[in-house]
């Protein structure tokens, strides 16, 4: 079996009649990065969750599904809400 270069790959290659389990997960691996990253920012800059829901208006338990995996499915709003109050830019990009 020939040696994959990415998790994706190797789903894509084991499981060639499902082709979409492989971007599934690749979708799913982004938006954990994507949150990751936002959590950390909160971090780095000593703020809690219920800064962030406070200065956001997004309700703290929210805030707290999102960041423990609970509810990948932010909309853009809170996305964009959340990244505000942590200085992130977001950028999007339409190709």
């Amino acid at each position: 079996m020939a040696r994959s270069s990415s998790v994706e790959e190797m789903l894509a290659s084991a499981l060639p009649e499902d082709p979409s389990l492989a971007a599934e997960f690749s979708s799913q691996v982004q938006k954990r990065t994507l949150i990751r990253r936002l959590e950390s920012l909160r971090n780095l800059r000593g703020m809690t969750q219920a800064d962030v829901a406070k200065a956001s208006r997004i309700p703290e338990n929210r805030i707290a599904e999102i960041e423990n995996g609970l509810d990948f499915e932010m909309t853009v709003a809170e996305l964009l809400a959340y990244a505000r109050k942590v200085g992130a830019k977001v950028e999007v990009d339409f190709g």
